[in-house]
């Protein structure tokens, strides 16, 4: 049994930790100008579950698919979503700064902790259907916040990929090269199997029939 032949398990998840440097890559990349970030997290989450999961070989041309296709809801999103946390962090370093001067409120800044964790589960569940379903921004926002509460393990799951991720890359900044594409291909996972449960079999039918015509 040669391990090294094209068609082999070896070259195979050598191919898809070649496709999650590249997406990181371009995922960085497309992060630059800040306003950015939410097409590049949902373009990044599309061509992760196309390349990876249903192991279609073209994942520049799905990534940059899914930023032109998905770029007028996402980044609009992507921008209020950020402009609110940076209004949390600001609200923490001033009330941070109110408790080092003696003023016993200033602890309500744990409050602004609880609305940062909050806000960053509801964007990744909201970039995260833009990426999987056509819908109109508002409905995608409705249905992504019931899905954030009403699946909470999922959520806690989500936080405890990110949590870890973050740690890993402020301990050794190398990691990342891959460990945002490594991220959201977790998230991916764990969101697409909620994704599922409300999907008809018609609708898990003709997505497998597209798949096999793209492959093709």
């Amino acid at each position: 049994m040669n391990i090294f032949r094209p068609d082999g398990p070896l070259m195979e998840v050598l191919r898809k930790i070649m496709y999650l440097l590249l997406l990181n890559m371009i995922f960085l990349i497309c992060c630059a100008p800040v306003i950015t970030i939410g097409p590049a997290f949902t373009s990044l989450s599309y061509s992760i579950q196309k390349t990876l999961r249903h192991d279609l070989s073209y994942p520049i041309k799905e990534y940059f698919q899914c930023f032109k296709r998905c770029f007028k809801q996402s980044c609009p999103f992507g921008v209020v979503v950020t402009l609110i946390a940076m209004m949390f962090v600001c609200d923490v370093w001033i009330l941070k700064e109110v408790v080092a001067e003696g003023a016993a409120f200033g602890n309500t800044y744990v409050f602004f902790y609880v609305l940062g964790i909050f806000l960053f589960l509801f964007a990744v569940w909201v970039l995260g259907s833009i990426a999987r379903f056509t819908n109109s921004l508002k409905n995608i926002m409705k249905n992504a916040s019931i899905l954030m509460i009403k699946h909470a393990g999922t959520s806690i799951l989500i936080l405890l990929i990110a949590a870890v991720s973050v740690a890993c890359m402020m301990l050794l900044p190398i990691t990342m090269i891959v460990l945002p594409a490594v991220m959201a291909w977790l998230m991916t996972e764990v969101m697409e199997r909620v994704f599922k449960k409300y999907m008809t079999p018609e609708e898990l039918e003709q997505e497998a029939k597209n798949d096999m015509i793209e492959e093709d």
